[in-house]
């Protein structure tokens, strides 16, 4: 209940009316709730004894901890510096291997690699400073300079890349050598180029769902009509490949209406594979 997109929020609000010293009841619980919830919650409120409670202290639920144990098991976790250290005796709510996915390359970044999480670190920490990085990476016979504008991940590459304000972009798997500068690069910031696709979804063997819990993280736009859906996606051109593939792997449930260019690059991908005989 706790990580409930909906009765999170009584959590939520609980926590605004003792951060407030339950001033403003009323619009706390209009803000951060739904508007009838006052008629539950004013009554409760009487009954529970939070009202001298220390936000400050407040401490962590059992559930709690044991999500967060679960977080901590992620082998991405090792790239940043946190103490785990208050979770020793506590059982994970489940672990990696309880999780199977099956859309995903298997060469994914190192991250249990020492040297490639010191290249993290100098690359995170370039992007707060706004320092450029002098950087050497594979198959490369000289040093780039670049300023670095954000990390991104790929879920199905499983890989992190370095997106720089001039539009390169990185691997940091790929990466050898990296290190701050004092030298002057321009922060020009290059647009990136956003495009979309507009696919038709059948709702059958729980293909939307599928599709919203894979694409959730892109920004979409779902329409219905009948009992068919619509969904557009927006994403990046540099991931476009990625998206062609993704989208393939839904097979005959899903159908590609636009844009015409975007059909093309699934029917030159489907020509691929059966060239190949995959």
């Amino acid at each position: 209940m706790i990580f409930h997109e909906i009765y999170s929020l009584y959590y939520k609000t609980v926590t605004c009316l003792i951060q407030s010293s339950f001033t403003h009841v009323n619009e706390i619980i209009n803000e951060n709730a739904f508007k009838e919830s006052f008629m539950m919650l004013e009554e409760a409120l009487e009954r529970w004894p939070i009202k001298n409670i220390d936000v400050s202290t407040y401490p962590l639920t059992l559930l709690q901890k044991r999500w967060l144990k679960a977080i901590s098991l992620d082998p991405r976790m090792q790239l940043f510096s946190y103490s785990w250290a208050f979770l020793d005796d506590v059982e994970p709510l489940f672990t990696p291997d309880d999780i199977y996915i099956f859309d995903q390359y298997s060469d994914g970044d190192p991250y249990d690699d020492l040297h490639y999480q010191q290249n993290f670190h100098t690359i995170m920490q370039a992007i707060k400073e706004k320092s450029v990085l002098s950087v050497t990476w594979k198959n490369k016979n000289k040093v780039s300079y670049v300023l670095p504008q954000l990390l991104e991940y790929s879920e199905k590459d499983d890989k992190f890349r370095l997106v720089a304000y001039d539009g390169t972009v990185i691997n940091v798997s790929r990466i050898e050598e990296c290190h701050l500068t004092h030298r002057n690069v321009s922060n020009t910031h290059k647009q990136r180029v956003e495009k979309y696709v507009l696919i038709e979804v059948k709702d059958e063997r729980n293909t939307l769902d599928r599709v919203l819990l894979h694409f959730a993280h892109f920004k979409k736009e779902t329409e219905k009509k009948e009992n068919t859906y619509f969904v557009k996606l927006f994403y990046d051109e540099s991931d476009e490949t990625e998206m062609v593939i993704r989208l393939l792997s839904f097979g005959p449930m899903i159908k590609v209406i636009e844009p015409l260019e975007f059909k093309q690059l699934i029917r030159q991908r489907l020509k691929k594979q059966k060239a190949y005989s995959i």
